[in-house]
Formats: structure tokens, sequence, C-alpha cells
């Protein structure tokens, strides 16, 4: 199921957005497989997680059905029971197979809305400069210690484009051994350009 999460929507915690989808799926009765126990809740998988604020164009998740019925149906069931803002695309019936369809997510697509550029050709030679960069080290906590983390290879592409509307279009990585959070993209940018780039949207666009 391919899903936006755009406006208000983007507030919404992850753990309140499957529980909206949840609450969704049985309002529309929809045959989807559920867990054992006292407490049984629709097996509902869902891609990486957003950041609280950031929206989402092309989000993914997959629900395991006890029995097939046509997809349009479904979608259109679906679709009228999802919150504003929780936008439902489109929606494919596939075989499940011994991993879910989300295990292989490798890439991810992102646009920053950039907020008052006082210097747009420093940000294009920050831009060229961190993409002939041979690697890039960020200092990075986690539970147990800090570490330093090479983020270069995790950037497919990065694009600045000074319109009416500057933003930044960047390609990062999902994988644990290159995995680049936007934060840290963003901060080597200012660092390079000498500026504040200050963001004023965040948009995932999709995830592959």
């Amino acid at each position: 199921m391919v899903f936006g999460k755009l406006g208000r929507m983007k507030f919404l915690s992850h753990l309140d957005l499957a529980r909206a989808l949840d609450r969704a799926v049985r309002r529309t009765k929809l045959p989807v497989a559920y867990s054992a126990g006292f407490h049984p809740h629709a097996e509902i998988s869902f891609g990486p997680p957003l950041p609280l604020g950031v929206e989402g164009l092309r989000e993914l998740a997959c629900l395991d059905l006890a029995r097939v019925e046509p997809p349009a149906e479904m979608l259109r069931a679906l679709a009228h029971q999802m919150p504003r803002g929780l936008d439902l695309v489109s929606l494919e019936v596939t075989d499940r197979g011994r991993r879910s369809p989300l295990a292989d997510l490798a890439w991810a697509g992102w646009e920053f809305d950039l907020a008052d550029v006082q210097q747009p050709p420093a940000v294009e030679c920050a831009v060229t400069g961190f993409l002939a960069a041979c690697d890039w080290l960020v200092t990075r906590e986690t539970k147990s210690r800090t570490i330093g983390v090479d983020i270069r290879p995790g950037v497919r592409e990065l694009v600045f484009l000074p319109s009416e509307r500057p933003r930044l279009v960047a390609e990062l990585s999902l994988q644990l051994d290159t995995l680049v959070k936007p934060e840290e993209l963003l901060r080597a940018l200012a660092e390079l350009s000498g500026a504040n780039l200050s963001v004023q949207r965040q948009v995932r666009t999709y995830l592959r």
C-alpha cells in the first residue's frame, strides 16, 4: 500500500500512525490477518519511520490478508476511512513470500525547501564540494558510545534548485552500513557553504 502523510499528519508519531491505520482497517472490515492473543491487532508493517514533522509523499505499508478481494474495492473502502492527510495513493495484492516486501528498501528520496537563501552560489558550491569529496565524517551518538561515520557513500544524488522555491533534492541510503540522516547532510552543506540553511519543509518523496 502506498500512501501520503501530509499536512497536520506530519506531527503524527509512528505509533499513532500504526494505530490510525489499524482503526481504519477495522472500520472497513478488510480481510486482514490478525495476531493471536488477548489483544489481537492487524498484521501491518511499515517502511522506515518518518521523523516527526516530516511529510511523506509515497510511504509504504504491508497488510497481510486472510483472503484476497479485488484491490480496487479494498482501496476504495479503506480510503473512505482514512483520516484527512493520510491519503491512499495505490494498493496492490502480491504473494507474501518468506520476506516482507519492505525488507530490502535501500534508498529514500528527499526534498528540502529552503528559507531565505541569501547566497545561492554558495549553496551550489557546497553541493559540488560535497559530491566531489572522497568522504565526509560526522559524529553519531549511539546508546553506548560516540562514533565517527562516513556519510558520503550514502548520498547517491544531491541537487540544488535555486528557483522561486529554492530547494535541495537528494537520495539518501537507508542501509545500516551507509545510513544517512537528513540533518547530517544539511549540517555538512551548511559547513561547506558557511551559511545557515533554514529548512521550511522536509518531504520524503519515495522509498525504494
